[in-house]
């Protein structure tokens, strides 16, 4: 079982309080779900038996408004800050950051898909 940090400021976040309260759920949901790194294994199927209704992910991309990168056709999802949050900004000396970017080689994840604020 995975923990992780969250982030209690979403709620004051314009971003987050002005999604629809199912897109509030996903994102939540995709950030406890993901992997270390932030990479998400699309599982439409289980959000919906989670949520007991249908998901509309294609519009969540839509208002993700540039937090998400969907690759390896659409199957999977990477969390844009998510490494961030969770180890902080890149550093040599992070013991997190050597297996995390091993493993986002692993997924065909290139550091140009790394927001600038990871410092690489």
């Amino acid at each position: 079982m995975s923990k992780r940090l969250t982030d209690s400021e979403k709620w004051e976040d314009p971003w987050f309080l002005d999604l629809q309260n199912e897109y509030k759920m996903l994102w939540v949901y995709i950030l406890d779900k993901c992997d270390f790194c932030g990479v998400w294994k699309v599982n439409k199927s289980l959000a919906e038996y989670c949520f007991k209704k249908p998901v509309d992910l294609n519009g969540f991309i839509e208002a993700s408004d540039g937090r998400i990168h969907v690759f390896d056709s659409g199957r999977k999802w990477f969390i844009e800050k998510f490494l961030y949050f969770q180890y902080g900004p890149y550093s040599e000396g992070n013991k997190m950051y050597p297996k995390v970017m091993a493993n986002l080689d692993k997924e065909g994840l290139r550091m140009e898909h790394l927001s600038p604020i990871y410092g690489v």
